[in-house]
């Protein structure tokens, strides 16, 4: 059990991934399963940048989310990958070729109130910046 413990996983959800490998189950990346299943690594091959987002990009978004693993396999594939950010707290990973956020881009707009637009416009910019 003590080997368990020490398990990538095995503290997620209050300690189900620790007790599901107890009982024999294999514990893996969320990030990584969900980019296997959409196929990420074959439509990032045929990519010129690859946009990804986060709410909040700071320090924990390494820690196995979604947009450091897409950014990885970015950099495998040797394409770009800029991340779209609500708030972005530095240091940011050197994973990401840049990153864009919503606050920089909404000026004095309320994301919230005009999300769509907000969040358009700052795909816009990343694609001007870092394509």
């Amino acid at each position: 059990a003590g080997r368990l413990a020490e398990l990538p996983g095995a503290g997620a959800a209050g300690g189900c991934g620790f007790g599901l490998a107890l009982i024999g189950a294999q514990l893996r990346s969320g990030a990584a399963l969900v980019c296997d299943l959409v196929g990420l690594d074959t439509a990032i091959a045929g990519s010129r940048l690859v946009l990804t987002g986060e709410g909040r990009l700071d320090s924990q978004t390494a820690s196995g989310k979604a947009p450091h693993e897409v950014a990885l396999r970015a950099r495998r594939a040797g394409v770009p990958c800029a991340v779209i950010a609500g708030d972005v707290v530095e240091p940011v990973d050197d994973v990401y070729t840049g990153t864009v956020s919503l606050r920089e881009v909404a000026g004095s707009l309320d994301v919230i109130q005009d999300a769509e637009t907000v969040v358009r416009e700052a795909a816009r910019t990343a694609v001007e910046r870092f394509s």
